[in-house]
């Protein structure tokens, strides 16, 4: 492969509009800003973050095959093969193991010093085509893996079949990574318990936010009318329309607090969930209170201007859009579910924590975050602890070691 040398290669299935997709673009950004070769390579070129990779890093799309196509690579793969093949023979299975020869063959040719992934079946997949591309002579790629969510609670939840398969292939091939990270304490010692391996191999490393990119954007005008109405405090909420960010909930809750005082919603994010959500909104005769723009890139200004801003999720590994919303010094309301969201709020000292499911207790906190406001200060000072070079010095440790380059200087750290 010709071109400039490649440190790091960033794989994933795509980088579709979720958190981790928007945390990988970030720390790619800090890679390249510390004079890293990175590429990302995709199994898809598809999703709205392909719009924040750094203009310094390369995208790449694997010419990916069918599932089938790549069964005979994985009987090659060893004793975690077992656990692949099982879930290819759901019907369901996951797409992004159809990428693993290719992603065997860039390996091969770029010859990567770490390969980064990100999310659980590209994890798997990356564990994959990296045990095989080391067996080729010159190969000595790192494997480091990340997940960005409470796995256990995710599989839990899930109805894909192919989901109930993932703890078989997180003990069988987890053991290979080099090393390993979780986005959150709670989140690390859940994966480590789920793939039957000791809690010191999986490292907690805080999701960054871009801080600066947040400071630059929150003072933005919005071209929408309910910012010019200063008497109706809106409510807002950042996340995909999927059955784990439970906004249904929130729309619930927002019904029984619009009964006792104006205000208005707006829910900033894309998913399947949207028909659901825009069916229930006209059932409860709230769809000229409530607004659903889609994914919004930068959405700062939107919570910024804001009077409460609410995380509804069932569950979540971290919260990067709750730690944005600190940033931006917003009163939160968040509910308590499992992952990284309690220790985001320092246990509630920075925000209002409800349990997940509960309308009655979640209305009741949206009206406490609008009658008694609190100063934001502590809040932005709690954002600056998930600084990008904070996240990127922890993650260079685990793919470079002592040979990661030292940080720029950068504001916010």
């Amino acid at each position: 492969m010709s071109g400039a040398p490649v440190d790091i290669t960033i794989f994933m299935k795509s980088l579709a509009g979720g958190g981790a997709q928007r945390v990988m673009t970030t720390l790619a950004g800090a890679f390249v800003e510390r004079g890293l070769g990175v590429d990302f390579v995709l199994a898809e070129r598809s999703g709205p973050w392909l719009e924040a990779v750094p203009s310094g890093a390369r995208v790449i799309e694997l010419e990916a095959g069918s599932k089938l196509a790549a069964l005979p690579m994985l009987l090659r793969s060893g004793d975690g093969a077992a656990s692949l093949l099982s879930s290819h023979a759901v019907l369901h299975a996951p797409k992004v193991f159809a990428a693993i020869p290719a992603l065997v063959d860039h390996l091969a040719g770029a010859r990567p010093r770490a390969l980064l992934s990100a999310v659980d079946f590209s994890n798997i997949a990356a564990l994959c085509a990296g045990t095989l591309a080391r067996r080729k002579p010159g190969v000595t790629t790192r494997i480091v893996t990340s997940f960005h969510t409470h796995v256990s609670t995710a599989v839990e939840h899930s109805a894909h079949r192919r989901m109930k398969c993932l703890p078989r292939m997180l003990r069988a091939w987890l053991p290979r990574a080099d090393a390993i990270a979780a986005c959150s304490h709670e989140s690390a010692i859940d994966l480590a318990r789920l793939a039957g391996i000791e809690a010191k191999q999986v490292a907690a490393i805080d999701n960054p936010i871009d801080l600066q990119r947040i400071e630059a954007d929150a003072p933005r005008e919005i071209d929408h009318p309910w910012w010019g109405t200063a008497d109706t405090p809106v409510v807002v909420s950042v996340g995909r329309l999927a059955p784990e960010k439970d906004h249904a909930l929130l729309v619930e809750a927002f019904a029984r607090v619009r009964k006792r005082r104006p205000l208005r919603l707006a829910i900033l994010g894309e998913g399947p969930e949207r028909a659901r959500l825009e069916a229930r909104i006209r059932a409860l005769d709230l769809a000229r209170h409530v607004l659903m723009p889609g994914f919004v890139a930068d959405p700062f200004a939107w919570v910024a201007r804001s009077a409460v801003f609410v995380l509804p999720s069932r569950y979540e590994g971290f919260g990067c859009a709750l730690a944005e919303a600190l940033a931006c010094g917003n009163e939160v309301v968040a509910c308590d579910g499992p992952g990284g969201v309690r220790a985001v709020l320092d246990n509630g000292r920075l925000g209002q924590l409800v349990p997940p499911g509960n309308v009655d207790a979640m209305a009741t906190a949206i009206h406490r975050a609008l009658d008694a406001p609190t100063p934001p200060e502590p809040r932005r000072a709690r954002a600056r602890d998930f600084s990008v070079d904070r996240a990127a010095d922890r993650y260079l440790e685990l793919l470079l070691g002592d040979q990661a380059p030292t940080r720029p200087s950068r504001s916010g750290a």
